[in-house]
């Protein structure tokens, strides 16, 4: 990486830093307080950061794949997968290992998510089958919802999130789910770069090009799926969003893009939270707002600096 790029690439943790500077400064509670409460939500935000990055990568290739709006439809059928699993056992009464449970909603998930844009798909195209699969998905998830005791509550923790309520299981679904995502994502890397850039080419050489689509489509969903589970999916998706769109306004290649992602996520879930503390504001929603504010500082570079950025980075 260059050193123009990585000076461009630094500016946006400078803005990040002068954030928490103002809310510390101007907001309802003070710095020192948020240290005082480190050991309330220093799990999170390990938990935040950690996964925050996985996020940051798998939206770097939805960028990449020009599939925002399936990533969008995913985390969706993420909240109905997790409310039909959660209203099957509660009316069946049984109970299940958490990692269970989760593997069954992610299932169902994407069971649902195939069958819906496959339908749609066939008779109206790409954008309609996603939108009928997520306007469904989020309707069945608030029926379902309303079937079962607590279940607004449980609707309103998949929609808003609930960080500062993770449980054990959820760190362990969290480490165990980063580091299979993270190797598969190392093991497939080059292949799915020359996906990106140069598909064609590469089936013409015969190479596996499907199962490679595959491992990237299975890669990018499960992430979505296990953040919408650890955050809920406003912030899953809002870090999948906006940490790989500034990445790759201010990277000046793919591989350099991907980094960026990856470290933005990581940087985007425990800025966004405590922001939201300073600022004595949602969580979910100021990580939304904290990352929107990041890609457009990141745009706002990009045009002062176009002649030196890549026009045909994703764009």
């Amino acid at each position: 990486m260059k050193l123009a790029t990585a000076l461009r690439l630094g500016f946006v943790p400078m803005s990040l830093i002068l954030m928490l500077y103002l809310a510390d400064t101007f907001g309802t509670h003070k710095w020192s307080d948020f240290v005082q409460a480190w050991p309330l939500w220093n799990q999170t935000l390990i938990i935040g950061s950690l996964f925050g990055a996985v996020l940051g990568l798998a939206g770097f290739w939805l960028l990449a794949e020009n599939a925002v709006y399936t990533g969008l439809t995913v985390s969706a059928a993420a909240v109905l997968g997790l409310q039909i699993t959660d209203f099957c056992l509660a009316l069946s009464g049984l109970t299940l290992n958490p990692l269970a449970t989760f593997t069954i909603a992610a299932s169902l998930g994407l069971l649902f998510i195939q069958s819906a844009t496959a339908l749609s798909t066939h008779t109206s195209g790409r954008d309609a089958g996603n939108a009928s699969a997520y306007l469904t998905a989020l309707a069945g998830s608030i029926l379902i919802s309303d079937l079962i005791s607590q279940g607004h509550h449980e609707m309103e923790s998949l929609i808003f999130g609930n960080s500062v309520g993770l449980l054990p299981s959820d760190t362990l679904l969290a480490g165990i789910a980063s580091f299979i995502l993270l190797t598969v994502a190392l093991q497939h890397n080059r292949h799915w770069l020359g996906l990106v850039f140069d598909s064609d080419f590469l089936s013409v050489q015969g190479m596996p090009t499907k199962s490679w689509r595959l491992s990237l489509t299975l890669m990018t969903a499960f992430s979505l799926i296990v953040g919408v589970k650890l955050f809920g999916l406003l912030t899953a998706f809002s870090i999948a969003l906006f940490a790989p769109l500034a990445a790759v306004r201010l990277a000046r290649s793919g591989r350099s893009g991907q980094l960026a992602s990856f470290l933005f996520g990581a940087l985007l879930f425990p800025t966004g939270f405590a922001l939201s503390f300073l600022l004595d504001l949602p969580t979910g929603a100021m990580i939304a707002v904290t990352g929107f504010l990041m890609a457009t500082l990141a745009g706002l570079i990009m045009s002062l600096k176009s002649r030196s950025i890549n026009p045909n980075l994703f764009f």
